[in-house]
């Protein structure tokens, strides 16, 4: 009978091999079936078991009947090495000055940013539209960065650090020598990688504007990290949608996992939570809750359906939760030749469109986390975007605020003991609540606007220097989040599976083999 076993997942291995030419099928939203199979946490441990068989995408094969798929995906899951296996699903994209506004000036030789070096000797992982520039007749080209931009040179970056397990792969319109000490990734077409990964680790870049506007100097919250990009996102020809299916989101975040992150950013996430905390289906959630254990920070954006109450996203406690601000910036307005205007500076807003709590799924538990700039953020893009003016652009979104994974990378260079656990309560300890930088009240657009509070920003604005020096730090381990799922009433089988199959809860212990 094992050996049965042995043949089958082997001709299911054939099968994914065979039908690869039709792989973008399921990203299009047509017929193709895609189910992810989960093996287990244990078998991490084996990485050359891991490439064979962690995960494995069951697609469709040209001209086959569903009740055979169905057939197949039965057998599939009967099997005593499978954990589960549940359908694809998709995820949206949750599409300077942020750092200096922050209190991170490059000109203060005694701050954070500086004590650090910058970010030296910190990787960190972006899942966004990157690793392998693919191509087939369903989809365009469409990577996740552009390397040939100014803020990713190497300039004054040390060596990759030993740690780090990955690769520079190349690819379709990408050379694995686009990699530098700086840069791990690919190419972008369509411009929200390389913005991301601009705000959160861009090399300073200077005399930059968008079409006049926000002119200055250019760069990330940690200069001198490495950057490596992950691709998530692809473009569909039929549709012109950029989508990010569950598959390929844990493909990607197994893959940082394995080469060593030290931080994992995702500007991306569902319109509105959908499954609980426990759930497999919910990829993020359960995939960050495996990079947690493995020390690696989890930073996600909170969602642009504000304002609605209600709609914050990537809500698990092991992540940290996004919510975007306004900056402090003035404009400049010329009514004739020979007089010019600068406005003052708007206050700090909670923007529009970022999404509210309280959380929809435990509202115990206080989302978003924290807040930071995610409004008309000007970082580089591709040259191929519509909008870009020499390879620069202003985005708005709570994807721009969760590119504050370069202060997780400062943090995690100046503490290289503290856990994701400790950061995300030093960001809620330490945050600017009620005020902005300059002392000025914190708003919360929307209809009517009003003061901001916990369910518009979480713990506040984030406040850098003061997370590096919080004077109390609180952690937590694998034992606390499983009491509290317990507590919430999460069933044992459905634990079991997030945390691995040898926990159980027994009133008042967890048992863990």
């Amino acid at each position: 009978m094992r050996n049965y076993r042995t043949s089958v997942l082997v001709v299911l291995s054939l099968v994914i091999i065979l039908s690869g030419q039709g792989s973008f099928v399921a990203r299009a939203g047509v017929q193709s079936k895609v189910r992810i199979v989960y093996l287990g946490e244990k078998q991490h441990d084996d990485p050359e078991f891991v490439t064979e068989s962690h995960h494995q995408m069951l697609r469709s094969i040209p001209g086959s009947k569903e009740d055979a798929h169905d057939s197949m995906f039965s057998l599939v899951t009967d099997l005593p090495e499978v954990v589960y296996v549940v359908p694809n699903s998709f995820y949206e994209l949750s599409t300077s000055r942020t750092w200096d506004y922050l209190g991170l000036s490059s000109a203060n030789p005694k701050n954070l940013l500086n004590e650090t070096n910058m970010g030296e000797q910190i990787i960190i992982g972006i899942i966004d539209t990157d690793t392998n520039s693919l191509y087939d007749q369903y989809v365009f080209v469409v990577v996740g960065v552009w390397p040939e931009s100014e803020v990713f040179n190497d300039s004054g970056i040390g060596p990759v650090p030993s740690h780090w397990k990955g690769g520079c792969e190349s690819g379709e319109m990408f050379n694995a020598s686009h990699c530098n000490k700086n840069l791990i990734g690919a190419k972008d077409l369509d411009g929200h990688g390389t913005h991301v990964a601009t705000i959160a680790d861009g090399l300073f870049v200077t005399d930059i504007s968008y079409k006049g506007l926000a002119g200055g100097t250019v760069r990330g919250g940690a200069p001198h990290a490495h950057i490596a990009m992950y691709k998530a996102c692809w473009y569909v020809d039929d549709e012109g949608l950029l989508t990010c299916s569950s598959a390929d989101i844990l493909k990607a975040m197994d893959e940082a996992i394995h080469d060593g992150v030290d931080v994992l950013s995702l500007s991306l996430g569902s319109w509105v939570p959908l499954y609980g905390e426990t759930d497999i289906r919910d990829t993020i959630t359960t995939r960050a809750f495996h990079a947690v254990l493995k020390g690696i920070t989890v930073v996600c954006a909170g969602g642009n359906s504000g304002p609605e109450a209600y709609t914050v996203t990537n809500t698990a406690p092991w992540i940290v939760t996004v919510a975007a601000t306004t900056l402090d910036r003035s404009s400049v307005v010329k009514i004739q030749p020979s007089k010019t205007l600068v406005g003052q500076p708007v206050g700090t807003k909670v923007a529009t469109f970022s999404s509210r709590g309280p959380n929809s799924i435990q509202s115990a538990i206080l989302k978003p986390d924290i807040a930071a700039p995610g409004a008309s953020i000007l970082a580089a893009t591709t040259t191929h975007s519509t909008f870009n003016d020499q390879g620069f652009m202003m985005m708005s979104g709570t994807s721009m605020a969760a590119p504050i994974s370069g202060v997780v990378a400062l943090l995690k260079a100046l503490h290289r003991d503290w856990s994701p656990a400790a950061i995300d309560h030093v960001f809620n300890y330490s945050a600017a609540w009620r005020t902005d930088p300059f002392g000025e009240h914190i708003f919360a657009e929307g209809s009517p606007q009003k003061l901001a509070d916990p369910f518009d920003y979480g713990g506040g604005l984030v406040n850098p220097e003061k997370a590096a020096n919080p004077g109390l730090v609180y952690d937590l381990d694998v034992e606390d989040y499983v009491l509290y799922m317990c507590s919430v009433g999460y069933n044992d089988s459905s634990i079991s599976q997030l945390v691995g199959n040898g926990t159980v809860w027994l009133e008042s212990q967890t048992i863990s083999s």
